[in-house]
């Protein structure tokens, strides 16, 4: 539904800012990765549902 896609578009925008921050902190690669595993999510599927909902690609400011 659409509150739905909605709801998932707020919370990858929530996911999204803790990594933004993450590297902005000097986040090794490994260590983003670490957390999206503990959230149940790889890097491959962040930016897929990025790509998904317009975020455009290499939204999150880097590429692997």
């Amino acid at each position: 539904s659409e509150s739905e896609k909605e709801e998932a578009k707020q919370a990858l925008m929530q996911i999204k800012k803790i990594v933004e921050q993450m590297l902005a902190e000097g986040a090794t690669e490994e260590e983003v990765e670490e957390f999206l595993q503990q959230i149940g999510m790889t890097l491959d599927e962040l930016e897929l549902a990025e790509e998904m909902f317009g975020m455009g690609e290499g939204a999150l400011g880097f590429t692997i």
